[in-house]
Formats: structure tokens, C-alpha cells, sequence
């Protein structure tokens, strides 16, 4: 349940549209508040202190860092974390008797703030946490594409003009849903030293892996054609059982993604 929610939120936050405005706007109503200052902060690089009026509202305006970040409201010794994005205009409502149990999020960002909140109070998820995640999860292509170029390497494989075969370009296996996939970060980086991809995804609709990533996808091998490295990236079916021995030139590395195969050079 735990590692669901966290792929979810990781997923909710990976598809969010650009930003239009390059502040964040924060409106905020506390009753019975413990002070007269409120402080927002993100880690050690950002700092504000904000009056409070009689009535326990206060407004604040700043930029938010780059893609967004976690920020810490404090009241005295309580707070709460939030997730602000440069064009999050927000209202916050809470009570400090009961303080987390009463936090209200409304506007632009409040579906995810509420969320996390929500979840964060239900199953006592630090949200520290999960940004970790989604940045670990934001890097793993380029990871990826570094690995098995360095496996290249060491067996004496030409990078730049090499070509690979990617098994699987779909968000999970055995579905055809491509939003919000990684697998396309890892393209995008193998593409980035020289390297030729061919993407084979038997379940992928390959004019919608088109539409929204512009690559070709194959529904299935292309005959006659053997490959200097092939990357596992989905656990179809399809490929559990693929003879990969007549795909591959002499010498070829095999890297696995999910950790399927039996005689890869290396997985994730």
C-alpha cells in the first residue's frame, strides 16, 4: 500500500503542466494562532518571515526554485509541508488545535497539496521523502544510459553511431499505456552520446508513442537486423521468453532494466 502511494504521487508530479507566472501566491487563514510571525522556508536556501494579522491571515508572494520544491510552514513550533510550484496561487486554511487534521488547501495546487497532506497524515509519510523519490526517479535514464555505456566500453564497443534495441517503451508491463513513462528519459540519454535506438513494444500504439514523444516505435522486430546493446526496459510477457542470441552482434551487451533475464551483463 505504502510503495503504491508513493509511485502515485511520484506519477502526480512527473505529469504536472509548465507554469505560466514565475511566483508562487500564498494566502493563509490560521485560527488560533500560537504567534504573530509566520516563517516559510526551504531548507537553507530560502527564508521568509511573514505578519500575521488579529484575524490570523496573511499573504506572501515569492518565487518558488526551479520545478518546484517542498516548503515548510511554521507556526511557533508546529508546521506543515507543502509542494509550490512558480503559479500555484493557493489558500490555506487551518485550525492549530488540530492542526494537521484541519489543513484546507484551495486554488491552483491544491489538488496536490491536499494529497499530500492527506496521505502524509494517514500513512506518516515524510514528504522529504517522497521529493527524494521523484528525484531519483527524475534521473534514472540518464543512470541508465551511463551503465550500459560504460559496458560498451569496457568491451571495446564503438558508442557514437552504435545501434540498440530498447525492449519496451509502456508506463508498466503487459499495458498499453505510454503517459507518463521513464523509459523515455532513458532514449533521450542513450540519443544524447551518438547512440542509434530502435524501440520494439508489442503492446505500445506506436502513432501515440509518436504523438507524445515524437519516436518511432516498432510493434514488432525488425527482421535481419542485429544490435551492438539491447536494454530491457518493460517486463512484457512478450520478452521473457525472446531468444535474444539472434538480435545481438558479436560481443553485444545486454542490460536489464527490470531484472528478468537471465544472462544480462548487468541490471538496475
Amino acid at each position: 500500500m505504502k510503495k503504491a502511494f508513493f509511485l502515485f504521487f511520484v506519477a502526480i508530479f512527473s505529469g504536472f503542466a509548465q507554469n505560466t507566472t514565475n511566483t508562487v501566491s500564498l494566502n493563509v487563514k490560521i485560527a488560533n494562532r500560537f504567534s504573530d510571525t509566520i516563517t516559510i522556508s526551504s531548507g537553507r536556501t530560502f527564508k521568509q518571515k511573514v505578519g500575521i494579522n488579529k484575524k490570523g491571515e496573511f499573504q506572501a508572494t515569492f518565487e518558488a526554485v526551479k520545478d518546484g520544491g517542498l516548503y515548510r510552514l511554521n507556526d511557533g513550533n508546529e508546521g506543515t509541508t507543502m509542494f509550490l510550484k512558480n503559479g500555484y496561487d493557493l489558500t490555506l486554511t487551518l485550525d492549530t488545535k488540530d492542526f494537521d487534521e484541519t489543513i484546507v488547501y484551495k486554488g491552483k495546487g491544491a489538488i496536490e497539496n491536499n494529497y499530500l497532506a492527506q496521505k502524509a497524515l494517514e500513512a506518516g509519510y515524510h514528504p522529504e521523502i517522497i521529493l527524494a523519490g521523484r528525484r531519483l526517479n527524475d534521473s534514472m535514464g540518464e543512470y541508465v544510459a551511463s551503465q550500459v555505456v560504460k559496458l560498451m566500453i569496457k568491451k571495446g564497443i564503438t558508442v557514437n553511431g552504435a545501434q540498440l534495441l530498447l525492449l519496451g517503451i509502456t508506463f508498466k508491463e503487459n499495458c498499453p499505456d505510454v503517459r507518463n513513462t521513464k523509459i523515455v528519459d532513458v532514449v533521450s540519454a542513450l540519443q544524447e552520446y551518438g547512440i542509434q535506438v530502435t524501440i520494439y513494444d508489442p503492446w505500445a500504439n506506436p502513432a501515440e508513442v509518436m504523438h507524445e514523444y515524437n519516436l518511432t516505435c516498432h510493434p514488432e522486430l525488425v527482421p535481419g537486423t542485429r544490435y551492438d546493446s539491447i536494454v530491457l526496459g518493460v517486463a512484457h510477457k512478450e520478452f521473457l521468453n525472446l531468444d535474444l542470441a539472434p538480435l545481438m552482434q558479436e560481443n553485444a551487451v545486454l542490460y536489464d532494466v527490470k531484472g528478468i533475464l537471465k544472462n544480462s551483463d548487468a541490471k538496475l
